[in-house]
């Protein structure tokens, strides 16, 4: 529900530079087209309020509304409502305490530590280009901003931890349950439901080209009680959990999904950002959700610029115009890392950029020729040269960032036609494994394989390069999922 009033303030002061409140007018803004509390002024004193038959109520109401809870009712006790009123009154006071520590704060000198609300613009190498699809790869940006989230997250191991829900278990082979985590709200301030999760799950499994992550495993979701789902696939499915920590199986609103088109991000996520506003594929707006289930982001509120020439997003942060930009390409980096206030972060990323080579061709067929295809490439020149540092040479398949490629005799990765039982015998096992430390063990033996037998030739392990400004708690994450966290945040 969107709440009827906000909370605002004005504040008088003099003798700048030096802020001295002389001050403070507090009131509330009704919202335009909300039909409730019309008897009240668009612009609310708190001697308002203290006019109204039933204030209480009133302070009731909105602590509800941000909990995604119902409106107080008549049975609702005196307590109740008192704890309520108090509560409430203490978030308005918060709110204002906030706002004038942001005021104190731009008037101190560069301390390096986190500036309490403050805003961050930040430049990206990829923006939307389905108009923020769920089901497509527009789905990784809006992860990074922190607008939505899925049951499931990825560490940077690629192991599941808790997300929207918070655990889960195997019932059978082919069916898994979830818990949902109590207490999240979407931005919308409904709540996050069973119906909800089964909602959006079943949209994103019924599309015409389903997503990489769920693609062919038949997902079925329903609910399970008043705080679960069950989530079943055609056949037995170990990973399941895995696959959705994909950010193409983020859950949204129920009013995402009331349209004919695709749903809307719009003030529909649960993450600690709404976004509010898309400029086509040039900018998002993004402000601090209040009603976070987790921590309470340090940030207030955010931008996104979405700047594809890297060195247009290089000469941005070097101009003070963003606040971190992703992929800096390395040519920038001396004039880059010569601002003591720009720090500039590398690590690798899952992608292995590789030759591929069709072995049902006669002459790639005889493993000579790819091996001197092999020898001959020059891996450390393409990956300082070539590609200016933003990768390293390749020593195999995967990378420290890939864990893994599916290239069995019909594996979707499988673009070099290779086709092995043996390779195939050797993954044939992790259908039925579970554990992590047996399946990377799996993985170790079929990159072995696949090296052996010259499958393909890998080039460079690809890396990604983070540059920010006066920025602190920044966590690299090589599965590209999360930019804008909760601890992420502009330091004084």
């Amino acid at each position: 529900m969107v709440p009827a009033f906000v909370v605002a303030a004005q504040v008088l002061v003099q003798d700048p530079p030096q802020v001295r409140m002389t001050h403070l007018e507090v009131f509330l803004v009704r919202q335009p087209h909300h039909e409730r509390h019309r008897n009240l002024p668009a612009r609310s004193s708190l001697a308002d309020i203290r006019q109204l038959p039933d204030k209480r109520n009133f302070w009731r109401e909105g602590a509800d509304r941000c909990r995604g809870q119902a409106p107080a009712t008549k049975e609702a006790t005196a307590m109740n409502r008192r704890r309520a009123a108090r509560g409430t009154f203490s978030v308005v006071l918060l709110c204002l305490l906030a706002m004038l520590a942001g005021c104190a704060s731009t008037q101190r000198s560069s301390s390096g530590s986190p500036v309490p609300d403050g805003r961050l613009t930040v430049a990206l190498e990829f923006g939307p280009k389905a108009g923020f699809a769920i089901d497509t790869d527009d789905a990784f940006v809006l992860t990074e901003l922190g607008v939505v989230e899925t049951l499931v997250r990825a560490d940077p191991n690629g192991q599941g931890l808790p997300g929207l829900a918070n655990s889960w278990q195997r019932i059978d082979p082919r069916t898994w349950r979830f818990q949902l985590r109590p207490g999240v709200s979407f931005h919308d301030g409904t709540l996050l439901t069973p119906e909800a999760v089964v909602t959006a799950l079943h949209y994103v499994s019924s599309v015409a080209a389903p997503p990489r992550a769920i693609k062919g495993v038949g997902l079925q979701a329903a609910s399970d009680g008043t705080d679960g789902v069950r989530i079943s696939t055609t056949n037995p499915d170990p990973i399941l959990p895995l696959r959705l920590s994909s950010p193409n199986t983020a859950i949204l609103a129920p009013s995402a999904y009331r349209s004919t088109g695709p749903p809307g991000p719009i003030r529909t996520g649960t993450g600690p950002f709404v976004l509010t506003d898309v400029q086509a594929a040039q900018s998002a707006t993004l402000v601090r959700w209040e009603c976070y289930w987790g921590p309470r982001a340090a940030l207030a509120s955010a931008q996104a610029r979405f700047i594809p020439d890297p060195m247009a997003r290089a000469t941005a942060l070097r101009a003070g115009d963003v606040d971190l930009a992703q992929g800096i390409p390395d040519t920038a980096l001396p004039e880059l890392t010569s601002v003591p206030q720009i720090k500039v972060v590398t690590y690798p990323l899952p992608r292995t950029v590789s030759l591929y080579t069709n072995l049902t061709s006669p002459v790639l067929a005889d493993r000579r020729i790819r091996e001197a295809i092999e020898k001959a490439i020059d891996r450390p020149a393409l990956a300082t040269q070539v590609l200016n540092g933003s990768a390293t040479a390749a020593s195999d398949v995967f990378g420290g960032g890939v864990p893994w490629g599916d290239y069995t005799c019909a594996g979707y990765y499988n673009l070099n036609r290779y086709c092995s039982p043996a390779f195939d015998t050797i993954v044939g096992s992790l259908s039925q494994t579970a554990d992590p430390v047996q399946r990377q063990e799996t993985f170790r033996s079929a990159a072995k394989q696949l090296n052996q037998d010259i499958v393909g030739v890998p080039l460079v392990h690809s890396q990604a390069r983070v540059g920010m400004r006066d920025v602190t708690g920044f966590v690299p994450d090589p599965q590209e999922h999360y930019l804008l966290t909760p601890q992420l945040a502009r330091t004084g």
